[in-house]
């Protein structure tokens, strides 16, 4: 099985991946059972007691337990603690930003994978399939890539923001490092044909984020490296986020 896989983005770039290590992904999966017995072991033993006695919330706090590997892929672009700390990541493998209903369909597996039939398919599938892919994987057609190799493209992404520049536009925070590179090198093209890449790739942006093209498209596509370095940079605490300015009220009473 090939240690890399080819991803087609939405703007029909090609980006190689390292599919991640198996061994690396049993690490993190015992790094997380580790956080849940670890969860479990609390709450059993500061109010264990209640537990028994009251089934509702019981119910309650054993849900966080059933939910961790869910919720935390949702909310924390495709990253369990413990996948996190071994430097994998679950990606779509159409391109685009992961999706909920591909997560849940990839959880709902998990009882396949790991509970009826043990870790053994689970373990098995992933080594044997081109992918790297287990049954939870193959059914909401995602993998698990390894970012260890990819440490410094983030450093490599960022620029230096122009003077007082605020972005305007969120959205573009949902690029990847390697999308912000390949934007970075249309704009220093020089060949003739230039102006009609810039051109044919700032209306594939305009139309997949949704933002006005209303300068050249270089400039456009300047817009767009600023905008995501400026929300990448605010959310990891390297800028100060804007002052909220209130509107005085000068209406006579």
């Amino acid at each position: 099985m090939s240690n890399t896989i080819s991803i087609e983005t939405a703007y029909n770039v090609e980006f190689e991946y390292s599919i991640a290590n198996v061994w690396d992904r049993v690490l993190a999966f015992l790094i997380d059972w580790l956080i849940k017995i670890g969860y479990l072991s609390i709450v059993f033993m500061l109010i264990g007691t209640v537990l028994y006695e009251v089934i509702w919330i019981g119910i309650l706090f054993i849900l966080p337990w059933v939910f961790y590997s869910l919720m935390f892929e949702i909310f924390n672009q495709g990253q369990t603690p413990g996948k996190k700390a071994m430097q994998l990541r679950v990606v779509s493998l159409n391109g685009r930003n992961l999706e909920t209903s591909q997560l849940v369909n990839r959880w709902l597996l998990r009882f396949l994978d790991f509970l009826i039939f043990s870790t053994g398919v689970a373990f098995l599938s992933a080594i044997s399939t081109r992918k790297g892919q287990r049954l939870g994987d193959l059914a909401a057609n995602t993998t698990v890539i390894s970012l260890k190799e990819k440490e410094h493209i983030s450093n490599v992404s960022k620029v230096k923001l122009p003077e007082g520049f605020i972005g305007k536009f969120p959205q573009c925070a949902q690029l990847k490092d390697e999308e912000i590179e390949f934007i970075k090198e249309v704009i220093r093209d020089k060949s003739d044909s230039s102006s009609k890449v810039q051109l044919a790739l700032a209306e594939k942006l305009e139309d997949v984020l949704g933002i006005p093209k209303e300068t050249k498209s270089k400039d456009y596509l300047k817009q767009i490296v600023y905008e995501y370095n400026y929300f990448q940079q605010l959310e990891e605490g390297l800028i100060s986020p804007p002052p909220i300015s209130s509107t005085p009220n000068t209406e006579e009473e």
